[in-house]
């Protein structure tokens, strides 16, 4: 009991003496204190970022796709709906907290907003509300955003093309105030980001690559310089449903005129009718193989390939009627003798041309 009394009353001294340090130098009550937060707080000294190297806020943004959709390959564009969250370390140690709804909404009262916006997104749409929490003194501001964002691609080559989607951010003040990177807690794996986009929803495309890219906006009043950060989705489309779809159908219906000419002279109206019929069926499938070539201000690969298996059903039908004609001259035996090889060619070429692009 003496030594319980004994130990109680050193304390109370010690205490006594720290207050009367406390007092006279202002030591701190606690150095490793959390700072006690609420979702519902106003401050005026707002909690800010810890500062780089450059003694600039690092600020952190990741965005992960949900469904892309609605290509508009003429004016390129493409309705976009992705998750955006905004993190970064805080300069002062912050107790963990989790806010949504109503609860989350004076966020920006009480973090430094970054006001991160899309450069290449007109208008967009956010659609989640407020939702961030403190995890281990790391901020985290997450949303859902939607937009039409632009593309940039090539569809010469469809249905074997390619095109990129770019979606550019950058924030409120300038590189010497903040610097955008690349989010270490929501992209970990930052030379993998292919994987974490598996679950996008591209109808007709494929996830070909992705990466993140930095770049730099430079003000032309003089004001300073501002952060990129470029968030790049490559998508590659998919051209086995176009071919089996298309492709097969026209290179079936040449194969039918062309060994249509295997048929015997004595049944000259029988091949003649069959090609005939080839060529109804070519232009009755044409309204749907029309509407799968995307619509563009040049021609594609598609439009050549329709072009040319018309091109060669023609060529076919037209050297059969002038080879057989009753006078068909040296023209006529000309068609008949090589129209049907030059027919062939074109069509293996367009076959072969198709096997490089795919490849």
């Amino acid at each position: 009991m003496i030594a319980l009394i004994d130990t109680t009353m050193k304390k109370i001294f010690i205490s006594f003496i720290y207050g009367i340090l406390l007092a006279i130098f202002n030591l701190p009550v606690n150095v490793n204190a959390l700072e006690i937060i609420s979702c519902n707080d106003e401050r005026n000294k707002k909690l800010t970022p810890k500062k780089g190297n450059n003694d600039a806020y690092e600020v952190g943004v990741g965005i992960v796709p949900l469904n892309i959709t609605k290509f508009n390959l003429r004016e390129s564009s493409v309705d976009i709906d992705f998750y955006l969250t905004v993190e970064f370390i805080l300069s002062s140690k912050v107790q963990d907290l989790k806010c949504v709804g109503d609860d989350a909404k004076n966020v920006w009262k009480i973090f430094y907003n970054p006001d991160i916006e899309f450069m290449n997104i007109p208008d967009p749409q956010y659609m989640q509300g407020f939702h961030w929490l403190v995890k281990e003194n790391r901020f985290i501001y997450m949303t859902r955003v939607k937009g039409t964002a632009s593309i940039d691609g090539n569809f010469r080559n469809f249905p074997f093309d390619t095109t990129k989607i770019s979606l550019t951010s950058s924030g409120e003040d300038n590189n010497d105030v903040m610097k955008l990177h690349p989010s270490s807690w929501y992209h970990p794996k930052l030379n993998s980001l292919s994987s974490q986009f598996d679950s996008v929803r591209v109808p007709g495309w494929s996830l070909k690559n992705a990466q993140f890219t930095k770049k730099f906006d430079v003000a032309e009043d003089g004001t300073g310089i501002w952060d990129l950060l470029t968030l790049e989705i490559e998508l590659e489309r998919k051209s086995a449903t176009i071919v089996a779809r298309s492709g097969l159908p026209l290179l079936m219906l040449y194969l039918v005129a062309f060994f249509s000419l295997r048929v015997p002279a004595k049944f000259l109206d029988v091949r003649i009718g069959t090609q005939a019929a080839v060529l109804l069926a070519l232009f009755a499938y044409s309204v749907y193989f029309i509407e799968s070539i995307p619509a563009t201000d040049y021609l594609t690969f598609g439009d050549i390939s329709w072009m040319t298996v018309l091109l060669a059903i023609f060529l076919i039908i037209f050297s059969e009627l002038i080879g057989h004609s009753k006078r068909p001259g040296r023209f006529g035996v000309f068609a008949r003798r090589y129209f049907p090889t030059a027919s062939l060619v074109s069509i293996l070429f367009v076959v072969i041309y198709g096997f490089y692009l795919l490849l």
